[in-house]
C-alpha cells in the first residue's frame, strides 16, 4: 500500500510486512479449560491479573467464570475508544456504527435477528466486553455466549417515510454499556398494519471497523441465504493483540516519535477546532468522485514518483491543511490498516485492527515531487510502528497536555466491491439501505480507491 520514497524500493515493504507474519505461531495456547467453571491467573496467557483484580472482573461478567472463554489487552485504538466512551459519559456515542434495513415483514426481522446471532457465535470479537474498574488498565473479557439484544419499536403509521423512521431510530440511545456484551445491538420498527419492517442495527467501533462491519454483514446475509459452506474459519482475535504486544516490545515508538513530534509545540486545528471529544453529533457529510481521467492522472503521477496514490493523497491533504491554518508545518492523522499477512487467507478476519496516528509533513520551500516522496517516506517508517497508541504518540510532542496535536484525519482506503457489503443488497427481500457512520474528530476525509475512481468523502463540523 505504501511505497519507500526515493525509488519504488518494493522489497523492503515486503520484508517490513514478512516481519510481522511469524507472530501467530508464537501465539500463547489459551488455558481456560473450554468446560471449565473456573478461571484462575495462571490460566491467563496474555495478561497478568491478580487474584483479587480477576475476582472482581467475573464478578461484572455476566454468568461469570463459566461464561469466559479468553481475558487479554486492549489493541491501540480500543484504548482509545475507552477513553473516549468514559470522557464523554453522554448518551451519544460517537463511535456506534449504524446500518438501516428494510425489511418485507416482521417475520423478516427476526430472521435477521437468528443470522445476526449466528454471526456472533463465529467471532470472538462480537461475543467481548471491556472492563477497566479496579485494573491498571482495560482488559476485554471473550465470553462463550453472548446474545444478540432484539428490542421491538411500535409506530401507528400505516406509512412512513424513510426520513420518518430515521426520525424514529433517532429517538433510541445512541450508546452501549462496553461492559456487557455483545456491543451489537439490534432494533425493529413495525408499522402498525403495514407488512413492511425496518431496522437498526448499531456495533460499537471496539469490536469492528468498517471491513469487519462489511464481514459481519455479509455473513449474515449468507446465513440468511443458507449458504453456510461458504463460510471461512473464524481468525483469532486474540492473535492480533499478541501481535501488538510482541511488536510493540520490538520496536520503540516512544523515541520514534520524540524524534518525529518532538518540536512540535502548537497543534494543527483547521478553522481553530479544538474539541476532538464531543459526541459527533454535529458532524454533516459530503461527498464527490474523481472521476476516470483525473484519476487515472492521479495515478500516472503516482507511478512516475514510484510510489502509491496514498502518498499523493496525502501529500494533497497536508497542503490542505497548510492553507486553512497557514502554516507550513502541519500534523494530521492517518489510519493505518493493520490487517498483516499473518492473517492467512483462508480465515475470516473480524475485529478492530485499524488505528489512528499522527503524520507530519514540512511544506516550507519543498517542491511538489520532494513533498510526495517525503510523505511517501513517512508513511513507509509509521508501519513500523502501527501498533503505537495515539495518546501516547501525543505525548511524546511539545504540545501542552490536554491539547489535541491535530483536529483533521484522512483514511485512505482500498475498497474492493467484490466483498464489501452493497448498500443496495437484497437477500431474502431484506435490504441494507443506509449506514452512518460518526467521528469525534471535527474534520475526516476518507478515500476510497475503487481501482478506477476514488470516491472522497469528508465528515466535517457543522
Amino acid at each position: 500500500m505504501l511505497f519507500r520514497s526515493e525509488k519504488p524500493r518494493l522489497f523492503e515493504l515486503a520484508g517490513a510486512l514478512s516481519a510481522r507474519s511469524n507472530y501467530e505461531e508464537e501465539l500463547p495456547e489459551n488455558r481456560i479449560p473450554c468446560d471449565s467453571d473456573v478461571v484462575s491467573p495462571e490460566m491467563l496467557t496474555l495478561v497478568s491479573l491478580s487474584s483479587e483484580e480477576l475476582d472482581s472482573l467475573l464478578r461484572a461478567v455476566h454468568g461469570g467464570a463459566k461464561n469466559v472463554k479468553d481475558i487479554y489487552p486492549l489493541s491501540p485504538l480500543q484504548e482509545g475508544l475507552v477513553f473516549q466512551h468514559i470522557f464523554n459519559q453522554s448518551t451519544h456515542d460517537s463511535y456506534v456504527l449504524h446500518t438501516y434495513f428494510s425489511l418485507p415483514s416482521r417475520r423478516a426481522g427476526d430472521d435477521l435477528a437468528l443470522a445476526l446471532q449466528k454471526v456472533i457465535d463465529r467471532h470472538d470479537a462480537l461475543r467481548t466486553s471491556v472492563h477497566w474498574e479496579g485494573l491498571l488498565r482495560p482488559v476485554q473479557v471473550v465470553h462463550r455466549k453472548a446474545l444478540l439484544p432484539v428490542a421491538v419499536l411500535r409506530t401507528d403509521a400505516s406509512t412512513a417515510s424513510s426520513f420518518r423512521i430515521e426520525d424514529l431510530f433517532r429517538e433510541v440511545p445512541c450508546t452501549l454499556n462496553l461492559q456487557s456484551a455483545p456491543l451489537v445491538r439490534l432494533f425493529l420498527v413495525e408499522q402498525g398494519e403495514s407488512s413492511t419492517c425496518y431496522a437498526l442495527l448499531q456495533v460499537h467501533h471496539l469490536t469492528c471497523d468498517q471491513q469487519s462491519l462489511d464481514t459481519l454483514l455479509a455473513e449474515a446475509f449468507i446465513f440468511l441465504g443458507r449458504r453456510e459452506s461458504e463460510l471461512l474459519e473464524p481468525f483469532e482475535y486474540r492473535a492480533h493483540v499478541w501481535k501488538s504486544l510482541i511488536l510493540s516490545q520490538v520496536h520503540d515508538p516512544e523515541q520514534f516519535f520524540r524524534r518525529k513530534l518532538g518540536d512540535v509545540d502548537e497543534p494543527t486545528a483547521p478553522f481553530d477546532l479544538l474539541d476532538v471529544r464531543n459526541g459527533g453529533e454535529e458532524i454533516g457529510m459530503a461527498s464527490g468522485t474523481l472521476e476516470v481521467p483525473l484519476a487515472a492522472k492521479v495515478r500516472s503521477r503516482a507511478r512516475q514518483f514510484g510510489v502509491s496514490a496514498a502518498a499523493v493523497f496525502h501529500a494533497a491533504w497536508a497542503l490542505v491543511a497548510s492553507r486553512v491554518t497557514a502554516r507550513e508545518d502541519v500534523v494530521y492523522g492517518t489510519v493505518l490498516f493493520g490487517r498483516s499477512q499473518s492473517i492467512a487467507s483462508s480465515r475470516t478476519p473480524l475485529g478492530m485492527f485499524i488505528n489512528t496516528l499522527p503524520l507530519r509533513t514540512k511544506l516550507n520551500g519543498v517542491a511538489v515531487e520532494d513533498l510526495i516522496l517525503g510523505v511517501s517516506r513517512e508513511l513507509f517508517e509509521l508501519l513500523e510502528y502501527e501498533n503505537a497508541s495515539l495518546s501516547d504518540a501525543q505525548m511524546c510532542s511539545g504540545v501542552a497536555g490536554g491539547t489535541p496535536l491535530f483536529n483533521s484525519l484522512l483514511n485512505y482506503l482500498h475498497l474492493d466491491r467484490s466483498s464489501s457489503t452493497d448498500l443496495a443488497r437484497l437477500t431474502n427481500g431484506i435490504k441494507v439501505w443506509q449506514a452512518r457512520n460518526l467521528t469525534n474528530y471535527p474534520i475526516t476525509v476518507s478515500v476510497d480507491d475503487l481501482g478506477e475512481q476514488f470516491t472522497l468523502t469528508a465528515h466535517t463540523d457543522r
